[in-house]
């Protein structure tokens, strides 16, 4: 590729002089509602100085400039029907104050230079200077609407504060696209400080791509550069994923015709679709393929992502269908823009169809640079920059203290940072739940690469012992068993998930609902809790009977330095201490709703009771009978670590010829917790039993 790089979009956007495009109709005329002038504002929206307000002025920046008060009811609904075109805008904003305890709504700057959990988003750190007014109604939310000073799509003659870019319904500006990636592949290379190419890249096996040109399947050259789609592939039985290598497919859903387009407009000639280049009735394929797809979407140069839509019939915003642009109010000489909060994609993607799906999780992570395409512009990101098609700067990505709806892209060399993916894809969803794994093995290949690798077993990460939650060396000498024992540490956050019998029930991979991984993350800091081989040690039952230690196991599978005699199967032989335990149902006894289950342990005199964590339905549509199935099932507590110290524990039940877990719990000393330093209770006197026991 060859095209002229510019150091950021502000300069680009600058520096191109296009002719404008022609205007279409239809569509526009639900989004020309929008555009409004000056002369119709309200006395209240003339007084606000905009100019003024959106200056660069540091002494500002993060202030509340100007409030009014109103009422929640009679004037917000007011509002939303004022012939006043800023008011209407101003309403939309404060959509939220109807469950805000505040009756006060005003304009506050952002340039990205306040960094407060409670009153600036992340989203705006290193706008270098630009401005936007948000619209708040509290000081503990981020706002739902901002304004800036706007410039028209494609335009060359702007502001320079200007903030806010105007698009084009059908018609997208790809010379600023290509700019974004340019810049990411000139800026974040190999060797610099901050890179996103950290990781080396593997050739690809069998690779197969569509050459956009002749739309022919071909085998990819080496060094070959190509752009990946990412796609809901929604319920339709796909008849063109049986093509021999030359042949021309056809009749392509609009998706995959409008990525052909994307790719050719980018400057690239070739385009990888899972749904046609690996051959779907070939299961020898489909296992090669999926093995590598941590090589294949980090070895594409972007990836294209379909956000909108439920399938592949639906297109690409921008391209083959319409998107709404942001909103405009002209005053004066000024072209005021309304962006929606979907800046910080928690709206336009956060609650997407394709943020839900369980193959396309892998997609986003393993991808290098990504192009959201949505109904309200399109997005980039890597791991290094931001930028928006309605932004006339590129931004930060979200600090990862921050909670997200949509996984960060690239892997980190953080080996604990794989507890953060279980937990975010854990809970999304697969039309074939054998896919459990599958659809995440790119992501666990991708670990094993790591400078301190992370392998699994049945998706259980084995975390490196050696290195704790901050990359530092320990002293001493572990097994890898006591990483795997961390591993197990995960703790139910669905109640009700299904029970996946292909998969053991010790792992994640066992269930279909969201496990609670941040929870296992804090317990991980905390060293006491640290499991080690002398507390719990584990056997790996092979598929033909015969029994490994689990240094032996891990020296067959995976240090390769004897031959596999016998693939794993789904048990392991834990030996570990435990103790009997009960589970009680105190909804009965009008406790928290949310939480309805507790664990009883008695010391032979009193009973005590412990949070309990369970995929378990137990709440108000369970009938006497099944409450009482639970309360008189026997259970059994296995300790992963210390009995002594505040440790994890796995509750499991006899089913099927063998124990499988059915929650866990934290089990506490209360003389270490206990705030008087006065208790009547130790857990050394509970009825602890040193077991082996065999878990599937």
């Amino acid at each position: 590729m060859s095209y002229e790089c510019f150091p950021d979009c502000a300069s680009y956007l600058r520096s191109r002089t296009p002719a404008p495009p022609p205007r279409r109709k239809g569509i526009l005329a639900n989004v020309r509602r929008y555009f409004w002038k000056g002369e119709y504002l309200c006395q209240q929206c003339l007084e606000i100085d905009f100019r003024t307000l959106l200056s660069p002025s540091a002494e500002t920046d993060g202030l509340l400039l100007q409030a009014w008060r109103f009422n929640k009811e009679s004037d917000l609904e007011e509002m939303r029907s004022s012939t006043c075109p800023l008011c209407r805008v101003l309403a939309v904003g404060m959509e939220g104050s109807v469950d805000s305890p505040f009756n006060r709504y005003g304009l506050i700057k952002f340039t990205g230079t306040v960094i407060s959990p409670y009153s600036s988003p992340l989203a705006l750190e290193g706008s270098n200077g630009f401005a936007l007014l948000g619209i708040q109604i509290s000081p503990f939310v981020p706002p739902e609407l901002f304004l800036g000073l706007s410039t028209p799509p494609f335009s060359t003659c702007r502001d320079a504060l200007a903030s806010v870019q105007l698009i084009q319904d059908s018609q997208i500006d790809y010379e600023i696209l290509k700019a974004w990636i340019c810049s990411c592949q000139n800026d974040h290379g190999v060797g610099k400080s901050a890179t996103c190419d950290h990781t080396e890249r593997f050739p690809v096996q069998d690779l197969k791509i569509i050459n956009c040109s002749t739309r022919q399947v071909e085998m990819a050259k080496e060094g070959c550069q190509y752009v990946a789609l990412s796609y809901v592939w929604g319920l339709s039985v796909d008849q063109q994923s049986k093509h021999d290598i030359n042949s021309i497919i056809s009749d392509l859903p609009r998706t995959v015709q409008d990525a052909i387009l994307v790719t050719l407009e980018l400057g690239y000639h070739f385009l990888w679709v899972d749904r046609y280049c690996i051959n779907q009735h070939c299961n020898d394929e489909k296992l090669l393929q999926i093995n590598q797809m941590d090589r294949i979407y980090q070895g594409a140069q972007v990836t294209i992502i379909a956000m909108a839509g439920d399938d592949p019939s639906f297109g690409l915003p921008g391209v083959s269908r319409p998107r709404v642009g942001p909103f405009q109010v002209e005053i004066d000489s000024l072209k005021l823009g309304a962006i929606m909060h979907g800046i910080d994609d928690l709206v336009t993607i956060g609650n997407s169809k394709w943020n839900t799906r369980g193959w396309t999780y892998q997609e986003a992570v393993l991808s290098r640079r990504r192009l959201f395409f949505t109904e309200w512009g399109v997005m980039f990101d890597c791991p290094i920059m931001k930028c928006y098609e309605t932004l006339t700067f590129p931004i930060k990505p979200e600090d990862d203290r921050w909670v997200r709806k949509t996984p960060s892209c690239g892997i980190r060399q953080n080996p604990l940072h794989i507890i953060r993916r279980i937990s975010e894809y854990s809970g999304r969803q697969l039309s074939h739940s054998n896919d459990r794994l599958n659809a995440f093995k790119g992501v666990l290949e991708a670990y094993e690469r790591l400078e301190h690798p992370v392998r699994h077993h049945w998706g259980v990460p084995i975390l490196p012992p050696r290195v704790n939650h901050k990359l530092e060396k320990r002293k001493g000498k572990e097994s890898s068993c006591a990483g795997f024992v961390l591993g197990l540490c995960w703790p139910h956050y669905t109640r009700g998930s299904k029970r996946l019998p292909e998969f053991p029930s010790w792992s994640w991979s066992g269930w279909d609902g969201k496990t609670n991984f941040l929870t296992h993350e804090r317990y991980l800091a905390e060293s006491p809790r640290r499991a080690d081989a002398r507390n719990v040690r584990i056997s790996v039952e092979l598929a033909n009977g015969r029994l490994l230690d689990w240094d032996d196991f891990m020296c067959d599978y995976f240090c390769r330095k004897s031959s596999v005699s016998s693939p794993a199967s789904i048990y392991l032989l834990v030996d570990a201490w435990t103790v009997p335990v009960k589970l009680h149902y105190h909804h009965r006894d009008n406790a928290r709703i949310d939480n309805p289950l507790e664990v009883l342990v008695s010391d032979g005199t009193s009973t005590y009771r412990f949070v309990y964590s369970s995929s378990m339905e137990a709440d108000l549509t369970l009938s006497d009978t099944e409450i009482n199935d639970i309360e008189c099932g026997a259970y059994t507590g296995i300790v992963l670590g210390s009995r002594v110290k505040s440790n994890f524990v796995l509750v499991v039940q006899e089913k099927q010829g063998c124990m499988q877990r059915v929650g866990s719990f934290f089990l506490e000393n209360p003389k270490e917790v206990a705030e008087n330093g006065v208790v009547d209770w130790d857990v050394n006197q509970f009825p602890w039993e040193r077991r082996t026991i065999r878990l599937g």
